[in-house]
């Protein structure tokens, strides 16, 4: 019995083995999002590490993180600073409403509404490239498209994330330690258990329609090759 708790194929190793690779992940994240502009080729890097693990179980965390970085730079970068942009211009807006109106009005929520959106999106804009060869622009439709086609798996996500990053330092301080050695690279983590699942099943739907000549526009047509072996 002892002999298989603590066996390397057992659950409990399976567990331990993939807390140290999210350890390392997160390090990962954190060293190659400092200088800001990075964030957004990060997080699409942790994407594909977590990929990688969910199929293979151990992977080569720092070599895998750092090719995919170096490999898929530009998109998730230039992701990064659209949101960023749109955050920051939606904010001020709400802002700027706020103070005119003294009130809250009909276009404050359409602001709030439609900044959640964005938010539920954004996961998918980064989580995309890691499993599929798309354009820019594929990626912000096909992320948009299943933010709204799976409301409440994306509400979770962005649920986890702004609870892990968010609330776990404010309400439970005395955690800080482990939220910064896991919090990141748990979110990304808990986001492919999530979705992944989702991505797939748009995959196999769309094969049937490809294969009579018709492929939906907002689904990824080329999956990564290491998904489709």
């Amino acid at each position: 019995m002892i002999k298989q708790i603590f066996s390397t194929d057992g659950k409990l190793y399976a567990l331990l083995s993939t807390m140290v690779q999210i350890l390392e992940l997160n390090v990962l994240m954190v060293l190659f999002s400092l200088p800001l502009v990075t964030i957004g080729a990060s997080i699409s890097a942790a994407y594909s590490v977590c990929r990688r693990m969910r199929r293979e179980g151990d992977v080569a965390v720092w070599r895998e993180f750092v090719r995919e970085f170096r490999r898929g730079f530009a998109k998730p970068t230039g992701l990064w600073a659209m949101l960023l942009t749109a955050g920051i211009a939606m904010v001020l807006g709400f802002q700027e409403l706020q103070n005119l109106t003294n009130s809250f009005t009909p276009l404050m929520l359409l602001i709030l509404v439609a900044y959640g959106v964005i938010l539920m999106a954004a996961t998918y804009m980064f989580m995309l490239p890691a499993y599929f060869t798309m354009s820019v622009g594929e990626i912000i439709r096909g992320s948009f498209s299943l933010a709204l086609q799976h409301l409440l798996p994306s509400m979770a996500c962005v649920v986890v994330t702004i609870v892990l990053m968010g609330g776990l330092p404010v309400f439970a301080p005395r955690l800080l330690l482990v939220w910064l050695l896991f919090a990141p690279a748990s979110c990304v983590w808990i986001n492919v258990l999530i979705l992944e699942p989702i991505l797939l099943e748009h995959v196999a739907q769309s094969r049937p329609a490809a294969s009579h000549g018709t492929t939906p526009r907002t689904e990824p047509t080329r999956m990564k090759a290491d998904i489709e072996s």
